[in-house]
């Protein structure tokens, strides 16, 4: 047998090894080392919580309630309240906070790299599926945020894309059979992450692909197989498909979608560029300090899309092969495709330029890829491996490890960064959280403040303290749930809350000043509290 046939034998695992084997158990360990990092996390407080990941902490305590049973993020007819259902048990059995708000989520991660570890065993093998949870394991700042904060889709439409790849997968290899359950199990999944964000739609399609040919491959397909399919897809996306038809046009899904997906002009091609591909790769897979990417950091860019285009022409050389590795090649190329859609995709939009750092949240489905991603590297190492002695074997054998254990240092110096950063987020967090003590304490019960307050405000308090959102010219401003607005719209001497340092607190002194409103204010943290000692009108611009 030649060398270049025993490298693409090397990928397929015979079908009676033991899968409990020493990969197996390392990767074990290291996938419990990232599960207990995250937790330690969440019990810390970090990452920092926000408005966003409040407005579904109110959905969730409505739930609990009974209250309300909300479709899709309160104030927008898109983005699926999964999170909010899966929080609400936590809820009652712990009672509402942000812990329990996430505790779903890290049972998401776990969910995350089981699927991940195998699917990089069957499509890459053992040794590098440990590669591909180490990498996974660890987390940067930029990464961490988009797999704990509930702030609506992230966090979930990653895990659900690699069991439907892995299912198709499996099915595709022979190791599952197209049974009625099966397909339907995979339908209702994919409707589920198609109500909860469509994000995921490059990752739902290259599943829904790899499924579609591993169905064809099968013997004995029926014809009523693809229903079961559909059946399934129906019922997980029941309540977009209910919401969309029983909505105006202009309030469906899809006419959001169309809007957010519109690239505007207001950024030139080459920002686009930079924030979406130079910079956001790197900050999306997780080799970015918090906050920023340092120039060494940015440069993963480049090779980051040298390897997947390499995985690329690899899996395309292997379907054409025909040899026993062809399905596996045709879920490289699956995930190869994904990602350079996803990328593309994303650096058409101006967030891309606009707002980089956070924006690049967008690119978290990115990691799916790893395994192709690393795929040239373990090529390549095999191939120098597999050579004939020589004086250079070693030193190729090192230039072909290198770029991956390079890799694992950048994500740990980036996780690391995130750690030394813990005390200063828990510091911020401590003092918002008196704001919200001190209103309580005081009996403030109406406010307003600005949007990445309000919620946030308001789920601490267990709306004890109902908020409406003021823009920094006292116009108003984005309230997600309007029984909020109602209720401080009607309040005859509501607060003001504004960030000191800020636009707001700015205008806010000028007004109580220009309407001769005596008042009390109040430092508390880095807020500014206002408090008018007479009933007056909501405030306007001056």
């Amino acid at each position: 047998m030649s060398g270049t046939a025993q490298i693409n034998d090397a990928a397929v695992e015979p079908r009676n090894r033991s899968w409990w084997d020493l990969p197996t158990r390392i990767a074990c360990l290291v996938g419990a080392a990232g599960l207990i990092y995250r937790a330690a996390l969440i019990a810390l407080g970090v990452p920092p919580t926000n408005s966003d990941e409040a407005t579904m902490g109110l959905a969730a305590l409505h739930i609990s309630r009974g209250e309300d049973f909300p479709v899709f993020f309160y104030g927008q007819s898109y983005m699926g309240t999964i999170e909010a259902y899966l929080a609400a048990p936590m809820f009652w059995l712990f009672g509402p906070s942000t812990v329990a708000l996430r505790l779903p989520m890290l049972l998401c991660y776990l969910v995350f790299v089981v699927g991940m570890f195998a699917l990089s065993r069957l499509i890459v093998g053992p040794w590098p599926a440990v590669v591909t949870i180490a990498v996974l394991a660890l987390g940067s700042d930029r990464v961490i945020k988009n797999q704990l904060i509930a702030a609506g889709g992230y966090p979930e439409i990653s895990p659900g894309a690699v069991w439907l790849i892995l299912l198709a997968a499996l099915l595709g290899v022979g190791v599952l059979r197209p049974r009625r359950w099966i397909l339907t199990l995979w339908g209702a999944v994919a409707g589920l992450l198609f109500w909860t964000h469509w994000l995921i739609l490059p990752y739902l399609a290259a599943a829904a692909a790899v499924l579609f040919l591993a169905l064809r491959r099968s013997r004995g397909q029926g014809r009523g197989r693809p229903a079961w399919v559909l059946l399934g897809f129906i019922v997980g996306a029941a309540p977009l498909l209910w919401h969309d038809l029983t909505s105006p046009l202009a309030e469906s899904s899809l006419a959001v979608f169309l809007g957010q997906s519109d690239p505007g002009d207001a950024a030139s091609v080459a920002a686009r560029m930079s924030g979406g591909v130079l910079f956001g790769i790197p900050m999306g897979v997780g080799v970015c300090s918090p906050g920023r990417c340092e120039p060494w950091q940015v440069a993963w860019a480049i090779p980051y899309l040298a390897l997947l285009a390499a995985a690329g022409v690899l899996a395309v050389r292997g379907i054409r092969r025909s040899d026993s590795d062809q399905f596996r090649n045709v879920v490289r190329l699956a995930l190869v495709l994904a990602a350079v859609v996803s990328i593309v995709a994303y650096a058409r939009s101006s967030a891309a330029a606009a707002t980089p750092v956070e924006s690049a949240r967008y690119l978290s489905p990115l990691l799916i890829s790893t395994p192709v991603v690393l795929w040239p590297l373990w090529r390549l190492t095999a191939r120098l491996v597999a050579a004939d002695d020589s004086r250079w074997r070693r030193r190729r054998r090192w230039a072909a490890v290198v770029p991956s254990a390079a890799l694992l240092s950048t994500m740990a110096v980036a996780t690391f960064g995130l750690m030394l950063h813990v005390p200063t987020v828990r510091a911020v967090e401590a003092r918002r959280d008196l704001l919200a003590a001190h209103l309580v304490q005081t009996g403030v019960s109406e406010v307003y403040a600005d949007y990445w307050t309000c919620n946030r405000l308001t789920f601490a308090t267990r709306e004890r303290v109902r908020c409406a959102v003021l823009n920094d010219d006292l116009t108003p401003g984005l309230d997600r749930y309007l029984p909020n607005r109602q209720a401080v719209a009607s309040a005859d001497r509501p607060a003001y809350v504004a960030p000191t340092h800020h636009a707001l607190d700015d205008r806010l002194r000028a007004w109580l000043a220009g309407a001769g409103l005596s008042h009390q204010v109040t430092t508390v943290g880095d807020h500014h509290v206002y408090l008018p000692d007479q009933p007056h009108t909501r405030p306007t611009s001056p």
